[in-house]
């Protein structure tokens, strides 16, 4: 479903492989002149990524998913500490800050995530554990794409989507993989969208929307269209028939 929100027609043509890193498996789909010849997966995704996070960085998880959210953030020193309980006199506590920033400058604050736990984590640490098991993951897929005889290599490069694909150099890794260029899948194609769902962790759920637009826009022989709201009209539609056919 990815690919309808995803990938460009331009891209399908010349032969591009699209992943998508979903929670627990990440899906493979490589398009060539315009048609998907290889379809398959492996069985890691972000759900590992947050376990070796929770195991490297001493977290729970739910404060791993948090750390793996905002890890640009985190590495970028844009997380604010929380200073909720602090009774430290303000000209004091930026003394100490200033302490810490020069002492401590491959530590990150993450107290501002709501994380309880501890205060900062290892910029290093990070950074090693999230492009260990990224490179585990591509490795597996470029060698799944292998065994099935295929190449990852395509002309038009790899895009990477799903919930995980905004971690921070994740392009970077990829294409030390797979020797080709690579790009996040953002996904596009609706009006109307909210920003909250735009983001590549919602292009499948954006890809089965138009898949179900076509769908609609064929069957009433109009002209295919990408307003948000026909879309969910024709769903709305054809949830009302299957209804009213199960009536006595």
């Amino acid at each position: 479903a990815s690919t309808l929100s995803v990938l460009t027609e331009t891209e399908k043509e010349l032969g591009v492989a699209l992943l998508d890193i979903g929670a627990g498996t990440t899906s493979i789909s490589i398009f060539h002149e315009g048609a998907i010849v290889f379809s398959g997966c492996v069985p890691l995704g972000g759900l590992n990524i947050t376990s070796d996070l929770a195991i490297g960085l001493q977290l729970s998880l739910d404060e791993a998913e948090k750390v793996k959210v905002n890890m640009s953030n985190i590495l970028d020193g844009k997380v604010a500490e929380s200073k909720d309980n602090d009774s430290t006199p303000a000209l004091l506590r930026k003394v100490d800050e200033e302490k810490s920033s020069t002492s401590k400058g491959e530590m990150a604050s993450v107290s501002g995530l709501g994380i309880t736990s501890k205060e900062e984590v290892s910029k290093e640490m990070l950074t090693k554990i999230v492009e260990a098991r990224l490179e585990e993951i591509f490795e597996m897929v470029r060698d799944t794409v292998s065994k099935a005889g295929f190449d990852i290599a395509t002309p038009a490069g790899v895009v990477i989507t799903g919930g995980s694909s905004q971690l921070r150099d994740i392009t970077k890794v990829a294409q030390a993989v797979f020797g080709v260029p690579s790009r996040v899948g953002y996904p596009s194609g609706l009006t109307g969208m909210v920003e909250e769902i735009s983001d590549p962790g919602y292009s499948a759920v954006q890809g089965l929307v138009r898949h179900a637009m076509d769908d609609e826009n064929d069957s009433s022989g109009i002209s295919s269209g990408n307003s948000l709201q026909s879309g969910f009209g024709g769903l709305v539609n054809r949830l009302t028939s299957l209804l009213k056919s199960l009536m006595p």
